[in-house]
């Protein structure tokens, strides 16, 4: 019998298979709870416009009103609406807003509905937005009130002059059923827009001047810091650049923070390094508002005397002494020992030309 592969790992089967256990048991909880959200959304779908039909015929007020008499323009003060046998006395303004609730209910229904059956048809249903469409009719409802007591309270104004526009016996009630549903077929369109006319109207400086606004600004970026060297002994002064830089931010060399902060302007921030120990370090600009940046080993740190920190000014040096000593060398040596060559061949010269005569 061969011995066994001292190599030869052996992988317990346990772990994988508790693992598809969990997970086939996670499986069949969201299926369960997605069945369960289909089908309370499908009674709810159902029930519900015949609820709003019912109460949409029950509340719709005679038009005209009926009057006292016929001698008489005096609008009847109350006519009973009957439920389940029980009579509900109510007045035209009373039937007008029941009125604008039903028709608002009814319209964000069908906004709901069928975005609904766009996704259920779709396979893209998802549980979690189960209340979200629950309470649509609800916001529906609440929008379409807002709209008709702006409405009654200013905007008829514009159409109907005088008194007229306040009396609830010249307002068409078939009217009122359309715009509050349309209002509540489209809430969320009349909500942003609402949003935008607001916000434009009322547009404040306000939160700029605040320093806990509860909005916050552009989280900082960092894309530069110069020089990307310094001493562990600490004290190089860098310029980081980036975007997003606010007043009263702190620099993070490493794990020891930067001193004489300065910030420039929102793109430039001048700092002194800590003193750190040798390698790359990580640099990181926090705004006041907890918003922060990190450029990975954005700044390293090396001995004092190497010579990454001190090349430049050797260089400087060597430049110089070779500069110096070429200059005085050929001025001095050079240019003497050609003065003295020249010397030498005048005096050949004339030594051969006496020699001839």
């Amino acid at each position: 019998m061969p011995a066994p592969d001292a190599n030869l790992k052996i992988t317990d089967p346990l772990p994988e298979a508790e693992r598809r256990a969990r997970d086939a048991e996670q499986q069949k909880k969201e299926e369960k709870e997605l069945r369960r959200a289909r089908i309370v959304l499908a009674i709810y779908y159902i029930v519900l416009p015949l609820i709003l039909a019912i109460l949409l015929f029950k509340v719709f007020p005679e038009y005209p009103w009926p009057t006292v008499s016929k001698e008489s323009n005096e609008l009847v003060g109350k006519i009973p609406i009957y439920f389940f046998g029980r009579a509900i006395a109510t007045s035209l303004e009373d039937r007008l807003l029941l009125l604008v609730i039903v028709a608002g209910a009814l319209g964000s229904y069908i906004h709901s509905a069928t975005s609904y059956s766009d996704f259920r048809g779709n396979r893209q249903f998802n549980p979690s937005w189960t209340l979200w469409y629950a309470l649509r009719p609800l916001i529906g409802v609440c929008m379409a009130m807002v709209v008709y007591f702006a409405t009654r309270g200013g905007l008829l104004l514009l159409i109907v002059k005088g008194d007229e526009a306040t009396k609830a016996g010249s307002i068409n009630p078939f009217g009122v059923a359309a715009v509050a549903g349309l209002t509540g077929m489209f809430s969320k369109q009349a909500a942003d827009k609402l949003a935008e006319v607001f916000t434009t109207l009322f547009k404040t400086q306000g939160d700029d001047n605040r320093k806990d606004s509860l909005t916050p600004g552009a989280p900082p970026t960092i894309t530069k810091v110069d020089p990307a060297k310094g001493s562990v002994a600490g004290g190089t002064e860098v310029t980081i650049t980036g975007k997003a830089f606010a007043a009263g931010a702190t620099i993070s060399v490493g794990d020891n923070f930067a001193t004489n902060v300065e910030v420039v302007n929102d793109t430039t921030i001048k700092a002194k390094t800590p003193a750190g120990e040798l390698g790359p370090v990580d640099v990181t600009v926090a705004n006041a508002d907890g918003q922060e940046a990190t450029l990975t080993k954005g700044f390293e740190y090396v001995a004092a005397d190497s010579k990454d920190n001190g090349s430049q000014t050797d260089a400087d040096s060597g430049s110089q002494g070779n500069t110096n000593t070429a200059t005085a060398g050929n001025t001095d040596v050079g240019g003497s020992g050609n003065k003295e060559s020249t010397d030498a061949a005048k005096s050949d010269t004339v030594d051969s030309a006496d020699a001839t005569a």
